[in-house]
């Protein structure tokens, strides 16, 4: 948009046409509704929870939060849904124990995610014994060689849930199968809910939602990287 902006400054001749290609792709990508539609296409389907089965270990993985150390405060993002939903799947007593796979993103390997989040979770009333974590992972395939050497290293031979946001999970799900495990997908954090048909929702642009086009493309991309990397 900010290309189109400046060829219309720079080529006078070709400003109007610039202009309403601009105003076009305003009202696609800032559009609700349609987002919705796309990303509908993408996030895995949230299937109900059979309630007369018992999962062994969820495993949470990471990216829903950071650690300010100067004033020793755990900050939560977007994707807190997969540390919430993880923690009530345990506390009704829908899943025996917790693995939360989550290291750091950054180059450096600092703001380790498990390292912060395992006495937070203790905290919230997760017991030491049904507490695991991997606080190494950098990326999705990581979380999912590191959780299977975890789970290796406990003699773990029960049923597995993988708890993630939908846009994330076919790209997790993928990398999990790929390591030899199959987990029964829990996706959380959802952007497609029920389709909505208010006014502003179908035809004022809104920002917020420009900025979730990020996250569709970064999941459609990342999973085209991966799969030619062999990681699902």
């Amino acid at each position: 948009m900010f290309l189109l902006l400046i060829g219309a400054l720079v080529l006078a001749k070709r400003r109007k046409p610039l202009i309403k290609i601009n105003l076009l792709v305003i009202f696609i990508f800032g559009n609700g509704f349609l987002f919705d539609e796309f990303s509908r296409l993408w996030e895995f389907e949230f299937q109900p929870l059979n309630p007369n089965k018992k999962y062994d270990v969820a495993i949470i993985l990471g990216g829903y939060s950071s650690y300010d150390p100067k004033v020793d405060l755990i900050e939560f993002h977007e994707a807190a849904d997969r540390f919430i939903h993880g923690l009530h799947l345990y506390e009704t007593k829908k899943v025996n124990r917790l693995l939360l796979s989550g290291g750091s993103g950054s180059l450096l390997g600092l703001d380790q995610e498990g390292v912060y989040m395992f006495p937070f979770s203790q905290e919230f009333g997760v017991r030491n014994k049904d507490l695991w974590v991997d606080s190494l992972s950098k990326n999705t395939y990581e979380n999912a060689v590191n959780c299977k050497k975890i789970l290796e290293s406990h003699n773990f031979e029960g049923s597995i849930m993988l708890v993630t946001s939908a846009m994330h999970m076919n790209r997790a799900l993928g990398c999990f199968k790929n390591v030899g495990l199959t987990p029964t997908p829990y996706p959380v954090d959802r952007f497609a809910g029920p389709r909505k048909y208010h006014f502003d929702h179908l035809f004022i642009p809104n920002l917020h939602t420009m900025f979730k086009w990020k996250a569709l493309f970064h999941e459609v991309l990342g999973y085209m990287v991966y799969s030619i990397k062999g990681y699902l």
